[in-house]
């Protein structure tokens, strides 16, 4: 069962693992009804020998992620972080390429 976060309408922020059919819960602070936020997939798959393409999808899943959060701001007027998985991916390839490492073979 995937994770969900609830948010009800005093704007508590709850987390529940349930299943895709649950569209409600009860806020786990006051009580009041809490419908589900939309959720977005972002797949992140295994390295590949293209580089470039497996950076190109760190950044459009950061991009998706990155939308999401904008469209969740605007909805509910709470701030929403979201990690660069683009600039972690970066780096952890510089890291691996200054170690002798090749980044492309998982």
């Amino acid at each position: 069962m995937p994770l969900f976060e609830y948010v009800c309408s005093r704007g508590h922020v709850n987390e529940h693992i349930r299943p895709v059919s649950v569209q409600v819960v009860t806020c786990a602070v006051c009580d009041n009804p809490a419908p589900r936020r939309p959720a977005h997939r972002i797949a992140i798959t295994a390295p590949e020998v293209d580089t470039r393409g497996m950076f190109r999808r760190f950044r459009e899943a950061g991009e998706e992620m990155d939308h999401a959060a904008t469209r969740i701001e605007a909805n509910t007027g709470q701030p929403v972080e979201t990690p660069s998985i683009w600039q972690a991916a970066k780096a952890t390839a510089a890291a691996m390429n200054a170690a002798g490492e090749n980044p492309t073979k998982p």
